[in-house]
């Protein structure tokens, strides 16, 4: 099948974008056996340590990847280039399943002097018919063809590379705190959104995350949904009703980082997330294979 793309996106910063991105490729590649590789498009490039670990990010190795060189470089333009040289083909994955890819194309803070520099060249945010994006469209096409899922990790607020990831992305998933203050710039981004042409799909969810699970969080979704909540949430159905009424989902708070983010050696998915995580996390990806990729549970 083609891979399917999913960018993780929100104007906002600290709603976990990084942690979901990290948390539903772990799950995809050890849980379902898929393809997966992470975009890094946030010059913090909190993915790529995540997934790199200091010693091999900052390598030689890693250096030639980073995403500014694979846009200004000519790497991209051969007919047939090797994949290898843009990304690192198997990052620090969970030990369960050895044999399938979890690979990354990975980002320096050195990509926010590049974009300063892309808008010297070719004017503010809207790239058009350049170089460099020409080459990231080229390595999304070469990426759906050798990956079953792309996942696209991006920057809080707008970025030079948006208006592409978003016009060539299956599903867009916008990680939201059920907060009045997380949500309060949500109907401008669903607007940056809409005004995007051409999009692959039309598919935009809302997830819910950073909340305390035992806390009364659904009451405060269901407050927000009150008032014409812009982004549809992700949301299961409950058969014992009748009409539109969903329970709704979302990924809890981690009650520290991730060991599957910390740790120096890989270790299985079953040690990295609390039980209830690992459940919401699931969760999530049962809802999207069935959306995106038509596997009903």
């Amino acid at each position: 099948m083609s891979g399917k793309i999913i960018s993780i996106c929100n104007r906002k910063g600290g709603v976990g974008k990084t942690t979901t991105t990290i948390a539903l490729a772990q799950a995809f590649q050890t849980q379902d056996g898929y393809k997966t590789v992470v975009i890094d498009t946030d010059p913090q490039g909190t993915a790529s340590h995540a997934l790199l670990g200091d010693e091999l990010l900052f390598s030689k190795e890693i250096e030639s990847k980073f995403l500014h060189r694979t846009l200004e470089s000519s790497t991209l333009d051969k007919k047939s280039p090797d994949l290898t040289l843009v990304l690192r083909r198997m990052a620090r994955a969970p030990s369960d399943r050895p044999d399938v890819p979890l690979s990354i194309v990975p980002i320096s803070p050195d990509f926010w002097e590049y974009e300063r520099r892309l808008r010297r060249k070719y004017g503010p945010i809207r790239l058009g018919n350049t170089k460099p994006v020409h080459r990231f469209r080229k390595l999304l096409r070469l990426l759906r063809a050798e990956y079953d899922v792309i996942l696209i990790d991006t920057p809080p607020g707008m970025f030079e590379l948006f208006e592409t990831v978003i016009r060539n992305s299956d599903a867009i998933i916008v990680p939201c705190v059920p907060d009045p203050l997380s949500a309060w710039g949500m109907q401008v981004f669903k607007d940056a959104l809409d005004a995007t042409p051409i999009r692959e799909s039309n598919y935009i969810r809302t997830l819910w995350t950073q909340f305390d699970p035992a806390s009364n969080w659904m009451d405060n979704v269901d407050h927000l949904l009150a008032k014409n909540f812009p982004i549809t949430p992700f949301g299961i159905k409950d058969s014992n009703t009748v009409g539109e009424q969903r329970q709704h989902v979302g990924i809890g708070q981690y009650v520290k980082v991730p060991i599957g983010i910390q740790a120096i050696e890989p270790v299985s998915w079953n040690q990295m997330y609390p039980s209830s995580v690992k459940t919401d996390i699931l969760k999530v990806c049962e809802l999207i294979k069935a959306d995106i990729f038509g596997v009903t549970p």
